[in-house]
C-alpha cells in the first residue's frame, strides 16, 4: 500500500489548540479589553519578506507558531514635571495604573502596557515567550524586555514590556513622543510545542474563562510572595494540580 511521506507540521497535519482570551472574570479593570482588543493573528512571514528567504525551511520554521498582538488604543509616552507620563487615545476613563506601570530606576524607566493577553495550553511543557515585532518594525526609542514561561503549568497573562533609558527620556518632548498607535502590532509572542506541533488559537468560552481566572488570580497574587523563590520548582508543584483541560470548548469562537 503507498504511503504519504511525513510532512513538516508547518505545512499542515494535526494543531494543538491553544486557549485565548483578554477578558479575566476575575481580575479588576480588564472588562474592556475584551471589547476593544484584537485575537492575536498568525504571522506568516514568507509574506512580509521578498526574495529567496521565503523558500527557506528554516525561516518558515522559525516564525511556525508566531502570533502577532496589535494594541487595542493608542498610547504617547512623554515627559511631564520631569517624569515619563503615559496618556491614553481616546482617553479611557479609569486609573492609568490599570493600563500602563511606570518604574523608575537611576538608569532610566520599565514600563508594561498591560494588555492582559492570556494564553494557556491543556498539553504539558508548552512553552511562550515573548518577542519584538521584528518583521512589522521595531522602535528604536525602546528595549524590548522580553520573556519565557509554561502555559501548562503556569497561568497568567502576558503584557507588553520595554525599557525607556535615561539618555532616551531626556529627549523626550511635545514634538519627540513615544506612540504606541492603535492597531499597530507592538508585540510578537511564539508558542513552543513539545512534540513540535502547529497549534490553533481558540478563544475562551465564557464557562472555560471562569474557570481559568480562578488559577490566574492565584498566580498573579504570588509574584509578590514568591520573587525569591525558584520559579520552576512552583511550576512543578502547581502543572499537576491544575484540571486536565481548560480549554473544553473549541466551538465557541468558531461559529
Amino acid at each position: 500500500m503507498f504511503k504519504l511521506p511525513n510532512i513538516p507540521n508547518y505545512l499542515g497535519g494535526n494543531k494543538q489548540p491553544i486557549g485565548w482570551s483578554v477578558s479575566l472574570t476575575d481580575l479588576e479593570n480588564t472588562y474592556f479589553l475584551d471589547a476593544v482588543s484584537d485575537k492575536p493573528k498568525k504571522v506568516v512571514a514568507q509574506k512580509l519578506v521578498a526574495g529567496g528567504i521565503t523558500y527557506c525551511p528554516a525561516f518558515a520554521g522559525y516564525y511556525k507558531n508566531v502570533f502577532a498582538i496589535k494594541m487595542p488604543f493608542t498610547i504617547i509616552l512623554n515627559k511631564l514635571d520631569g517624569k515619563l507620563s503615559a496618556e491614553s487615545s481616546p482617553n479611557i476613563s479609569m486609573d492609568k495604573k490599570h493600563i500602563v506601570r511606570i518604574d523608575k530606576d537611576d538608569l532610566g524607566y520599565n514600563v508594561q502596557i498591560l494588555l492582559n493577553n492570556l494564553f494557556v495550553s491543556d498539553k504539558p511543557y508548552t512553552t511562550i515567550e515573548t518577542m519584538p515585532p521584528i518583521l512589522h518594525g521595531c522602535k528604536e526609542e525602546i528595549v524590548y524586555l522580553n520573556g519565557k514561561f509554561d502555559i501548562h503549568a503556569w497561568q497568567r497573562p502576558l503584557h507588553f514590556g520595554f525599557r525607556i533609558d535615561q539618555s532616551v527620556f531626556e529627549k523626550l518632548d511635545h514634538d519627540t513622543s513615544i506612540i504606541f498607535d492603535k492597531g499597530s502590532i507592538v508585540q510578537y509572542v511564539r508558542i513552543n510545542t513539545p512534540d513540535d506541533k502547529s497549534v490553533t488559537l481558540h478563544q475562551f468560552s465564557p464557562d472555560d474563562l471562569k474557570e481559568v481566572s480562578m488559577f490566574v488570580n492565584r498566580n498573579t497574587g504570588l509574584n509578590s510572595k514568591l520573587h525569591l523563590m525558584n520559579y520552576k520548582e512552583i511550576w512543578n508543584r502547581v502543572r499537576y494540580r491544575r484540571p486536565k483541560k481548560f480549554l473544553r470548548d473549541l466551538n465557541y469562537d468558531n461559529n
